[in-house]
């Protein structure tokens, strides 16, 4: 199973972090690596992942996203091996930890993931202000995701959408245990502008489904470079690879001998607009100079 493109840009970032901290592979550290199951159904067997690990006597476990951290934390919760998780969108109601930048007093630490719904969508307008073109903002996610259910609870409290009318678009097939194409494409003449989470960055590790997405006649907005260069008009992105150099330090801390417990889990700061212009062109839609002056990364 091909790892989401979110995960591997914030392990990388979380080697390299872990490399600036004086923590090198081979030397001082010995990685394991375990790439577990996405979907809530597969929860028990991301726990016999990390009792396999527990056996093998490790010192820490890292991990990263809602698949890993959640199961891996009921199993590591009943021990005393550090876990320190990162890119959970929802560590809270996970039950991860019960609050932000206040120390656990428990083996759990980490950072979050993402910017908040609200702040995206406000961001979406600035980028398409265009409110009788853009009006219909399409959410398309997996109920089988953890992560992606708890957006959409999310995103129907929000008070204020930006004039946006909000459409949830559940393609997963449970009778082919994964997300269904055709209920997509029977959809998208519902939306003028459409947006994913977790599910839409897996799509991007398929190179053939990441080009049939691509080809719907409508702009899509992505959480990865990958998909910025690949055919989405742009984004609001994490940045992986910085989110896994500050994982990175939380874990050479406690490497260090600080307790888990005493350092506070956090919310990351800050975000990155990525701009397709030659997407845009292609949809003839004109971009605002003012997000294109302040994107981070320009496909032209």
């Amino acid at each position: 199973m091909l790892p989401a493109p979110y995960a591997v840009e914030m392990e990388e970032g979380l080697r390299e972090g872990l490399k600036s901290c004086g923590y090198i592979e081979g030397r001082n550290l010995k990685y394991i690596l375990k790439v577990v199951y996405p979907e809530k159904s597969d929860y028990e067997k991301n726990k016999e992942v990390a009792n396999q690990l527990l056996a093998e006597g490790i010192d820490l476990i890292a991990t990263i996203g809602t698949g890993a951290s959640t199961p891996v934390w009921q199993v590591v919760k009943h021990t005393k091996v550090p876990q320190v998780f990162a890119g959970v969108t929802y560590p809270i109601q996970g039950g991860l930890i019960e609050e932000f930048n206040k120390p656990t007093h428990t083996n759990i630490t980490g950072i979050s993931y993402g910017v908040p719904p609200a702040t995206r969508l406000k961001l979406f307008r600035k980028m398409f202000p265009d409110r009788k073109r853009f009006k219909r903002l399409g959410f398309i996610y997996s109920g089988a995701m953890e992560q992606e259910i708890n957006m959409v609870q999310d995103l129907k409290s929000l008070r204020e959408t930006y004039g946006f009318q909000l459409k949830y678009i559940d393609f997963y097939n449970p009778s082919i245990k994964a997300p269904d194409f055709s209920i997509l494409e029977d959809n998208v003449e519902n939306v003028d502008l459409m947006f994913g989470w977790y599910t839409l960055d897996r799509i991007c590790a398929d190179s053939s489904l990441l080009e049939r997405i691509t080809s719907f006649p409508l702009p899509i907005l992505g959480i990865t470079s990958q998909f910025t260069d690949r055919g989405a008009i742009g984004g609001v992105l994490t940045d992986h690879f910085g989110l896994g150099a500050q994982h990175a330090k939380m874990v050479a801390k406690i490497l260090s001998g600080e307790p888990a417990g005493e350092i506070p889990p956090r919310e990351p700061s800050s975000y990155l607009i990525e701009v397709n212009l030659k997407k845009a062109r292609e949809l003839k839609i004109e971009i605002p100079l003012k997000i294109i002056g302040a994107a981070s990364r320009i496909v032209r």
